[in-house]
């Protein structure tokens, strides 16, 4: 989940769950709150390290790359890095992870406008929405930090997309995309739901979205030595006019990506 440069979006990581803005997540959160986390997000946001160059244009990329994470199954790997999870409210689907434009047989490119920042007032409207479907699960970071690292880090690369061009349009298509290819629905489908004692082959998985949508995703877990390996993220790949395409090979070269050779575990049910 990128958790180390997470960090370099927060100034203040010690802050505790409220000062963090964990409250906000609520109809009562004042207008000083408001205030406050925002001021705190553009200087923390300014304070990422954006390297650029070349491999960093934004028109130099040939996909997206759209992932989703499992809540539950994020929580298994979240816990044992942070010590603890802020499990989105109410969640019964996967929520998103980030669109991420992508040139083939590379990560990235990265960070691509040097002079961007990330403005919070951009996404008050849509706030809601982000809580719940874009969560931010890491309580040691602050309450923008999540966004604000998707934002400069991919939102930017993307910016070349009408449709994304600016902050506002890449979370508020992002939040369309992820209603359109639900994940949940994809794998209830074909009879995979979360479960904490029912187990499932990787090759389900891969047929699920092969019946759905004729690709096959990438599958990444976690794992820990009391659970065996549990599904932490799904990937699929998307054109630049957000139609789904089969990813490059190089793309399953993921180090966290799920083992063939063992079952998954997709824990459940919803918190």
């Amino acid at each position: 989940i990128h958790s180390h440069t997470l960090r370099s979006c927060s100034l203040i990581r010690n802050l505790s769950a409220t000062a963090a803005g964990r409250t906000c997540q609520t109809s009562g959160m004042s207008t000083k709150g408001v205030t406050i986390l925002a001021t705190i997000a553009v200087l923390s946001c300014a304070a990422q390290a954006r390297p650029f160059g070349a491999k960093y244009r934004a028109d130099v990329w040939d996909f997206f790359l759209f992932v989703q994470e499992h809540p539950s199954g994020n929580c298994e790997s979240i816990n044992q890095a942070h010590g603890g999870c802020a499990f989105p409210k109410n969640a019964s689907t996967f929520t998103m992870h980030g669109i991420w434009p992508t040139l083939t047989g590379t990560l990235g490119p990265n960070f691509c406008d040097p002079s961007a920042i990330f403005d919070p007032s951009e996404i008050e409207s849509i706030l809601p929405a982000l809580v719940a479907g874009w969560t931010n699960m890491l309580l040691d970071t602050s309450f923008y930090s999540f966004w604000c690292h998707e934002w400069l880090k991919h939102g930017t690369c993307a910016s070349g997309i009408a449709e994304m061009s600016t902050e506002f349009k890449f979370f508020n298509t992002t939040l369309g995309l992820l209603e359109k290819y639900n994940f949940t629905s994809v794998l209830e489908s074909n009879d995979i739901t979360p479960s904490n004692t029912t187990t499932y082959p990787m090759a389900a998985f891969t047929k699920a979205f092969q019946n759905v949508y004729g690709v096959e995703p990438l599958l990444e877990c976690t794992s820990s030595s009391s659970t065996g390996q549990v599904l932490q993220q799904v990937s699929i790949c998307l054109q630049k006019d957000f139609t789904i395409m089969a990813c490059d090979k190089s793309v399953f070269s993921s180090s966290s990506i799920c083992k063939s050779t063992e079952d998954i575990h997709y824990v459940g049910p919803w918190y």
